[in-house]
């Protein structure tokens, strides 16, 4: 496995737990204040949010590292 590699999995695997804990905190006290919909899961809830901030994360390291990195090569 590359370097690049390396960074991309242990910096993504971070910042989808960081987003995770934090989303998930963030649904469990809008659900507790009753602002947000009794049916709601955190859980689940904070799962697609990381995802989705993880598949942004992947695309920018993507296209920063081939245009920038890659060019220097």
């Amino acid at each position: 496995m590359k370097k690049r590699e390396k960074l991309f999995f242990c910096s993504a695997s971070l910042l989808f737990l960081t987003s995770w804990f934090l989303a998930t905190t963030f649904f469990e006290m809008t659900v507790s204040m009753g602002e947000a919909n009794k049916d709601l899961n955190p859980i689940e809830a904070a799962c697609y949010v990381s995802l989705v901030f993880t598949g942004l994360y992947a695309v920018l390291f993507y296209f920063y590292w081939l245009f920038f990195i890659g060019s220097k090569n």
